[in-house]
């Protein structure tokens, strides 16, 4: 068997072909997506040819120094490919050492060797929803008060919404409450660009009866997944259970088929509550840092 091992390149010395062929299981670590989020900042680890990549996406440079802080809008760096539970510790060695790694997102969760102990860990919670029962079955899955506030509601028709009135929403909704910085909203809008020039996910919104837009959802698909990317509701949208209404419409949109409903992220308890009230399981994975230089 061939001994493993990982080499670091820059951006434009990795073979793009091979490096988005490995990435099957989620889209943060295509090169389209990563150029989008970074501005064409990351550099990419490869094992043995491209059998598993994992991206370090660069904030700031400093002469040699690097420092890596995840991509905006970007829930892990991987691995993707076909990796092994031991090639996350040689990833993270071929990191080097004069790099400050701030942020790190590792998908799924690994052992934790006595080697890793120069890393600060912290552990991360997903929620994921497995689509492949018939819509009945998934509904009654629903915690009780959410198929409770369903009911006052007839099922809706996902409805795509153009990308500048959906960002318009978001920012109006969101952004503040979220703290993006202008650079965010810059990454936001070349990434969300990218997703839909590269036909892999779609904006969608729930109007009132005046037709006024109360909920809006950017939904991501990649492979058997689909993912919830981007989320905002305005006062009445709350009122009106409206991003339950559109996270419903995805899962009618897509039961009984092979398709994993992938929440993103879940670390506040409220929102985790509310993944859970659809029946979606925890999936945990880990947030990685220098805990030393």
């Amino acid at each position: 068997m061939k001994q493993a091992s990982v080499q670091l390149l820059p951006r434009k010395k990795l073979d793009l072909t091979k490096w988005d062929a490995a990435v099957r299981r989620a889209p943060y670590g295509l090169s389209w997506w990563l150029d989008a989020a970074t501005k064409n900042s990351w550099y990419g680890l490869v094992l043995n040819d491209y059998r598993a990549v994992m991206p370090l996406p660069v904030s700031h440079r400093l002469g040699p120094l690097k420092l890596i802080n995840g991509a905006p809008f970007t829930q892990h760096q991987g691995p993707f490919g076909d990796f092994r539970p031991e090639d996350t510790e040689l990833f993270l060695a071929a990191i080097p050492k004069h790099w400050y790694v701030r942020k790190l997102a590792v998908y799924p969760p690994f052992p934790l060797p006595e080697a890793l102990q120069r890393w600060a860990i912290t552990a991360r919670t997903n929620h994921e929803l497995d689509l492949s029962p018939d819509y009945d079955q998934l509904r009654r899955g629903y915690r009780k008060d959410l198929r409770r506030k369903l009911r006052d509601f007839p099922p809706i028709q996902l409805v795509e919404w153009p990308l500048p009135h959906f960002l318009a929403f978001y920012q109006k909704h969101l952004a503040a409450k979220a703290k993006l910085n202008n650079a965010s909203l810059a990454a936001l809008a070349r990434l969300t660009a990218g997703i839909l020039r590269h036909h892999a996910g779609n904006c969608y919104h729930l109007t009132d009866e005046t037709g006024a837009t109360v909920s809006a959802l950017f939904v991501v698909r990649h492979g058997n997944r689909v993912f919830k990317l981007l989320a905002a509701s305005s006062p009445k949208g709350f009122q009106l259970h409206g991003m339950a209404r559109l996270l419903d419409g995805v899962v009618r949109t897509h039961a009984g088929t092979d398709m994993v409903l992938d929440f993103e992220g879940s670390d506040l308890p409220g929102v985790a509550s509310f993944f859970r009230g659809f029946g979606a399981q925890r999936v945990g994975y880990w947030g990685v840092g220098k805990s030393m230089f």
